[in-house]
């Protein structure tokens, strides 16, 4: 997978992943870089917390940031340096993140598959009617949908710094491991977003995968 990874990621971010495993001594001596208010949290959403958080502050070491602890934003959206962006995700047992200090945007999503049941069962709360017919009900399909989605919304909050949903963007073509996303919303905020904007995917195991990066 790291392979994969690698050549899906490119050279203009550096990234981490960590396997989460159980028990995990590395995710077990850091709890220390849990939020405020996360008493309440589940074992699991702790440990994928901290897995990402881990991710980042490693990402963030190989441009010469160390020992920077990444605090949560109102939004729950990641703080970063000045001058980097990044972006981290985590599903089941696998946490990621990458950054950049070249690009002005970037999210990444990992998704586990979703079983046929599952995405029929979720289907209406993310996609389109457009995009229902686009992908055939193709569960595949449907969850890197859902994943562009979700890496979309981490790249474009911290320029627009509004909430926006999935029904407020919708994918009008697949491509050769990329799909092309256009925005919905129409205030000025968005203004910047005007045309379709090209999202990575790569699908590894039962894994997927979406990257997008903004020059």
């Amino acid at each position: 997978m790291k392979d994969k990874l690698s050549i899906f990621i490119g050279d203009n971010c550096h990234w981490h992943y960590h396997l989460i495993r159980d028990p995990d001594p590395e995710i077990e001596n850091q709890m220390d870089l849990l939020p405020k208010g996360s008493d309440n949290f589940a074992l699991k959403r702790k440990h994928e917390y901290i897995a990402g958080r881990i991710c980042a502050q490693k990402s963030l070491e190989q441009l010469g940031i160390e020992n920077f602890r990444i605090e949560s934003g109102t939004k729950r959206e990641p703080i970063w340096p000045k001058g980097i962006v990044g972006s981290i995700s985590h599903t089941k047992n696998l946490a990621i993140s990458v950054v950049s200090s070249e690009l002005a945007a970037i999210g990444i999503d990992v998704e586990a598959v979703l079983s046929e049941e599952r995405f029929e069962s979720l289907k209406s709360q993310f996609l389109t009617e457009n995009e229902v017919e686009l992908i055939k009900n193709d569960p595949i399909l449907g969850t890197i949908i859902f994943s562009a989605k979700e890496s979309l919304y981490k790249a474009l909050y911290p320029i627009v710094e509004t909430f926006f949903g999935f029904h407020d963007a919708e994918v009008i073509k697949f491509d050769n491991n990329s799909l092309y996303i256009k925005l919905l919303r129409q205030d000025n905020k968005f203004s910047l977003f005007n045309k379709p904007i090209s999202i990575e995917y790569l699908k590894a195991e039962e894994l997927i995968f979406t990257l997008i990066k903004i020059s």
